[in-house]
């Protein structure tokens, strides 16, 4: 269908080309995620963080569920973990926690 209407091919793909990134591309680059735990065992026990057997204990009592995933995370204020939570449902939840201990 394309073939045969040139235009529309190029009125399709000009918008995307000049499309503004999206949003979160920029608040993404502000973080670096260390996905090699061989690492990110060494940070941990360097700037004394929380370890990930303590970060069950650490969520919100809003956030209810399993820890599926972690990943120690460095940015601007600090280290973070980036935490992904199953409920009982097997519902999803991304959770932030700060890394320092209190």
């Amino acid at each position: 269908m394309l073939n045969r209407f040139p235009l529309l091919a190029l009125a399709l793909v000009v918008p995307v080309l000049f499309a503004p990134p999206p949003v979160a591309v920029a608040v993404e680059a502000e973080v670096t995620c260390i996905e090699d735990w061989s690492l990110a065992s060494k940070i941990v026990a360097r700037e004394r963080l929380v370890n990930v057997g303590e970060l069950q204990g650490a969520l919100p009592k809003s956030v209810e569920g399993a820890i599926v995933r972690a990943h120690l995370c460095e940015g601007r204020e600090g280290y973070v973990y980036r935490v992904l939570v199953r409920d009982r449902r097997g519902h999803l939840t991304k959770v932030i926690l700060e890394a320092r201990r209190r």
